[in-house]
């Protein structure tokens, strides 16, 4: 009976939709929210995509670090155009690769919550790899073997380092695009979605001026990844402790104070600051509590 409760619900509100002739989900019957409303819910008031939107704009600031003071800095220790050419090919690959993965597996078997924990480790993998490991290589200085390639070590751990970082950003991209649908309601999310690639472009911009600023205060290519890697770990600590998934395999169903409610298709509904429907203004939604 609780298997069935969610689908029983909905038939018996679509009967109800087609005896009364009304479309609850035509256009003129959804409720409009003003545009600095949604971004203030989805940037600040609303726990939940507050945070998904920060994890979005560090996403794009370690791949600004990835495209471009990782390369420079392998410029700097002499490896050839083609090299790095390779590094930069084998993370745009893994990343593309990783959000088919990834995102598939967020809708039909591993929470979102667990995906992104696992995409942000795979981050702070690559670049300890890249920032520690590559400057290990140098400090030995692999010129002794003059028979051999010295940039081959190097060019090695950039490319594992960056197969890593990329299968991490690409892990997260998709699915904090689909949790931030997840935690709004269907009349706001385009505009929720919006608001959440703003931060995450954002943060192309922010990473540039920071990586920047922290190389030239710094003068080190490993401090300044390793501050990149720090934050990354407090985004993993704030996702661990105050991020919450919204259960998605009750059809028409959300969790709200540990229990789940039905919501009406097509009705007036919105969110809430703390993240509840509220129902003030919409007459024709009826949450039923599923036992």
């Amino acid at each position: 009976m609780e298997d069935t409760m969610p689908f029983v619900a909905r038939e018996v509100q679509k009967g109800e939709n087609d005896r009364s002739g009304k479309d609850a989900a035509h256009p003129a019957a959804l409720a409009s929210t003003p545009l600095y409303q949604v971004f203030l819910r989805t940037s600040w008031k609303n726990r939940h995509t507050s945070i998904l939107c920060l994890a979005g704009l560090i996403t794009n600031l370690v791949t600004s670090l990835a495209w471009g003071l990782v390369l420079i800095w392998g410029k700097q220790q002499s490896l050839p155009n083609v090299r790095l050419a390779h590094i930069s090919s084998a993370f745009s690959f893994s990343k593309a690769a990783s959000m088919l993965l990834f995102a598939h597996l967020s809708d039909v078997r591993i929470p979102r919550k667990t995906v992104l924990l696992t995409g942000f480790t795979l981050v702070e993998v690559g670049l300890l790899v890249t920032s520690l490991a590559g400057s290990t290589l140098i400090s030995a200085n692999t010129n002794a073997n003059t028979n051999a390639d010295p940039n081959t070590p190097l060019f090695l751990v950039l490319l594992t380092g960056g197969i890593a970082t990329g299968a991490g950003i690409g892990g997260v991209y998709c699915v904090l695009t689909g949790a931030i649908s997840d935690h709004t309601v269907p009349q706001e999310r385009a505009s929720a979605v919006g608001v959440y690639k703003f931060w995450r472009d954002a943060g192309y911009a922010i990473g540039g001026l920071l990586t920047g600023i922290v190389a030239d205060l710094s003068g080190s290519f490993v401090v300044t990844v390793l501050v990149v890697v720090g934050i990354v770990w407090m985004l993993l600590l704030l996702i661990t402790c105050e991020y919450r998934d919204v259960d998605r395999h009750e059809p028409n169903t959300t969790k709200i104070n540990g229990e789940f409610v039905f919501r009406k298709v097509g009705s007036n509904s919105r969110l809430s600051d703390d993240c509840s429907i509220s129902t003030e203004s919409a007459p024709s939604l009826e949450l039923t509590a599923i036992t």
